[in-house]
């Protein structure tokens, strides 16, 4: 159980590195490491263990706002982390049909993201940790949202 806590703590360390320059592969394994850490265990662990993943990612993520107050900061990574816990909700990532779901959960979370509330804070985007990465070219095709669904697939196929 703590093994698995550690994993998503893991993963969301790794989403927040995968943005500094040259670190794009991270954000896979980042997804790797989550899809371990969901498992085939009960809801309430998986929604755990999302928002781990999710609070970890943002408070590292979104730490430069800490110049405001640390009240700033919190209030920030619950904005961008509280939509993540729709993750929770796919039962076996580790199978075909749980990792399209999970790309497709995580498309439709950056969407909530990138349009609301006040138009949105796109800040974390999934593929903008691509844009030094070979994945970044999908862009063209299909924006941010097919970047992210590659990002999330090629973790899944990893794990």
């Amino acid at each position: 159980m703590l093994f698995r806590s550690l994993l998503a703590a893991a993963a969301g360390w790794a989403m927040a590195a995968a943005y500094s320059p040259h670190h794009w592969w991270l954000a896979i394994i980042g997804w790797a490491l989550i899809c371990a850490a969901l498992g085939d265990v009960s809801w309430r662990r998986r929604l755990t263990r999302a928002a781990t993943f999710a609070v970890v990612w943002f408070a590292s993520l979104v730490s430069w706002i800490g110049v405001l107050g640390a009240d700033a900061h919190v209030l920030l990574t619950l904005l961008c982390a509280i939509p993540w816990l729709a993750i929770a909700a796919v039962r076996e990532p580790g199978t075909v049909r749980g990792g399209l779901t999970l790309a497709a959960t995580a498309v439709l979370v950056e969407w909530v993201r990138a349009s609301a509330p006040w138009g949105g804070f796109p800040w974390g985007l999934i593929g903008y940790s691509q844009v030094d990465g070979p994945l970044v070219g999908w862009a063209r095709l299909g924006g941010d949202a097919l970047v992210a669904a590659w990002v999330v697939l090629l973790g899944n196929a990893l794990w």
